[in-house]
Order: structure tokens, then C-alpha cells, then sequence
């Protein structure tokens, strides 16, 4: 049973925003977090949703560690989630340091949340010991996959590859450049380029 409270931080509040968010009709998906460009993963009107369409291929026993990183490094912003594959008939529990994720683990179930102090709560209302109970924060960039079948969780690490900033061109011998606060300094020990030239450089690398 997967539930979830949502705060609005983008988008309509309306039954198409509202979570879980479901890909294909056989995996669905909730998140804690927010997500900056979303866009770039689909465009979608909620950053959550964007978040499923990208999670559903990679989150499966074929993927390679590399292609689950590659993916993984398109994330910018934060998260917590908790999703369900049909298919592979697994939850999954993943986080990054920007949101928390609690796993308690009780005699005859698991209780997760972002809120570890809700698990405890709802443990204890439901007539459990508490004070027996395993209470442990899931680690950030860790997958957990709760097999279904065999009620086992498998833990596998992943480390995001981030794309790397474009490389600036070298303008020539003698020439360097300094950028500091979105402006752009040239200067050389010889004549290399006209003052226009530079003038042109300058413009069409601002920015970037």
C-alpha cells in the first residue's frame, strides 16, 4: 500500500496532477521533492510526473549499473520516491540527500515514509512495540528493491553521472579568458584577433 500527501509546488491541483503517477498501466509512482527543468526529462505539466517516465525503463533487473547512472544524473532537484513495478513485480525505495526516507521494519510488515516520526506513530496506534522495532534512514543514491515473491530487499548503489559543463574553445597562443559573474574579460600578450573580433567572441560566449 503506497499513499501520499502532496503539497503543490507546481501545476493544477486536479485529478491529472494529483500522485501516483502511472507509466504503461504497470508501474506507478510517488515522490517527495521537487525537481528543477523538468522538462528536459518530458515535458509534462508536474516535475513528478516527468520524474515516472524516467524511472520506469531504468528501474528494471536488465539495466546496466551504467545506464541506471547515466539516467539517474538527469535528476536535478530533490527526491524521494517510492514506486511499483508490475512487471517486475518489485517496490522500489530510492533517495538523494536533498529528502529523507525511513524504512521500520516490524515483525510482519515494513512501514516506509519520508516522516520517520509518522511511521512510529502509526506503529504504535496499530498496536505494535515500538520500542522493538527497526528503525533505519534508507541511504541516499542506494536502491532498494523489495522482491514481492520472495519478500526479500536488495540493496544496489549508484552514483549519478553528471553531465560535465561545454567546454570553452581556446582562442590562441597568448590568449586567456576570465569569466566572472556572467561577464567575460579577454586579454593578450600579442595581437592576435582585431578589437571587433574580440568584441564578437565575447558576445557569442557570454553566458554559456
Amino acid at each position: 500500500l503506497i499513499g501520499h500527501n502532496r503539497k503543490a509546488t507546481m501545476g493544477r491541483v486536479v485529478a491529472e496532477t494529483s500522485h501516483p503517477f502511472v507509466v504503461d498501466k504497470t508501474f506507478a509512482m510517488v515522490h517527495n521533492g521537487t525537481l528543477r527543468g523538468h522538462k528536459k526529462l518530458k515535458e509534462t505539466e508536474v516535475d513528478s510526473e516527468a520524474l515516472a517516465h524516467l524511472l520506469e525503463p531504468v528501474l528494471k533487473s536488465g539495466v546496466s549499473k551504467e545506464e541506471l547512472e547515466e539516467q539517474m544524473g538527469k535528476i536535478d532537484g530533490a527526491y524521494a520516491v517510492s514506486a511499483y513495478s508490475q512487471s517486475e513485480n518489485s517496490m522500489f525505495l530510492l533517495r538523494n540527500g536533498e529528502r529523507p526516507l525511513s524504512l521500520l521494519e516490524l515483525p510482519d510488515c515494513w512501514l516506509f515514509a519520508s516522516e520517520s516520526g509518522l511511521l512510529l506513530w502509526i506503529a504504535g496506534r496499530n498496536g505494535y512495540d515500538v520500542a522493538k522495532a527497526s528503525l533505519k534512514p534508507l541511504k541516499e543514491h542506494v536502491i532498494y528493491t523489495v522482491n514481492l515473491k520472495t519478500n526479500a530487499i536488495v540493496e544496489q548503489e549508484y552514483t549519478p553521472k553528471k553531465a560535465l559543463p561545454p567546454v570553452i574553445p581556446a582562442l590562441g597562443t597568448g590568449v586567456h579568458t576570465v569569466w566572472k559573474k556572467m561577464k567575460t574579460t579577454i586579454t593578450h600578450s600579442e595581437t592576435l584577433v582585431s578589437k571587433n573580433g574580440l568584441k564578437r567572441l565575447k558576445s557569442r560566449f557570454l553566458g554559456k
